[in-house]
């Protein structure tokens, strides 16, 4: 069965005690080379800056000349700035803004982001085009399949931080809506 197991999603082992056998074949892997694979990848990611066609904003600085010390850095200045727009989506945001900022938030402050989860802009794509924002068409288009290769890289990490930006923006426009959880 490779790499996975029917257990794996079903909580119990094969002796059908959930809680209990957390072992090896509990967690689905049954080949001797799975967790050596599983551990080349993590080996391979452990320096996200330099990995290959990774789109965070310090690994497109890194492609495109920086030194791995100033990518890192950019990539910490990026990710502390993405926080700030977090929290300050969460506590003055409309509730639908804060939770995809957040969506998108997630994707900058992960340490590879692959050109495929572009997709993911979507979401904020359509709240913005509900919202009238026509010009928010373009995102989806700046990092489609069709133009992959020949759109330059830095188009993914700016593509992520316009979203971002434009959701908080709007966010910040609506009147949040009146909840025990949201503070004002």
């Amino acid at each position: 069965m490779g790499c996975a197991d029917a257990s794996l999603g079903s909580g119990r082992d094969r002796g059908g005690d959930p809680g209990r056998g957390r072992s090896r074949r509990h967690l689905g892997c049954r080949r001797p080379d799975c967790l050596v694979r599983h551990f080349t990848i993590l080996r391979n990611v452990s320096d996200p800056i330099t990995t290959p066609h990774n789109f965070t904003p310090g690994a497109v600085a890194y492609q495109l000349g920086a030194s791995a010390v100033v990518a890192t850095w950019i990539q910490v200045i990026s990710s502390v700035a993405v926080l700030v727009v977090v929290v300050l989506a969460a506590l003055r945001a409309s509730a639908a803004a804060s939770f995809l900022a957040t969506v998108v938030a997630s994707q900058l402050l992960s340490p590879v982001l692959w050109d495929h989860y572009a997709m993911l802009l979507l979401l904020p794509v359509a709240f913005l085009l509900d919202r009238r924002q026509w010009w928010s068409a373009a995102i989806p288009l700046a990092t489609s399949v069709f133009i992959i290769g020949i759109a330059p890289p830095v188009a993914y990490p700016i593509a992520f931080w316009v979203a971002l930006v434009a959701v908080l923006a709007v966010g910040l426009r609506e009147p949040p809506e009146t909840s025990p959880t949201r503070l004002s």
